[in-house]
């Protein structure tokens, strides 16, 4: 019997699949913002004052409206 070394070369290929995720974020351009009127239904409870939930809705949404006019005149501004 007789040792005899021998170098062999072995090729491994591995496959490898990843799946890639892409998130595209889309930018859509308005041309111009137009106001719209759009009723708000406020539904409220028979035992609270109902003066009082209509002061602090209406406190909101003048500031709310205020917010939207100053974006309309900014856009037409620009």
């Amino acid at each position: 019997e007789k040792v005899v070394e021998v170098e062999k070369v072995v090729e491994v290929e591995k496959v490898v699949e990843v799946e890639k995720v892409v998130e595209v974020e889309k930018v859509v351009e308005v041309d111009r913002l137009v106001p719209e009127i759009i009723p708000i239904p406020i539904f409220l409870a028979s035992d609270i004052d109902h003066e009082v939930e209509m002061a602090k809705a209406t406190k909101y949404y003048q500031a709310f409206n205020t917010k939207v006019d100053e974006i309309i005149k900014n856009q037409k501004d620009n």
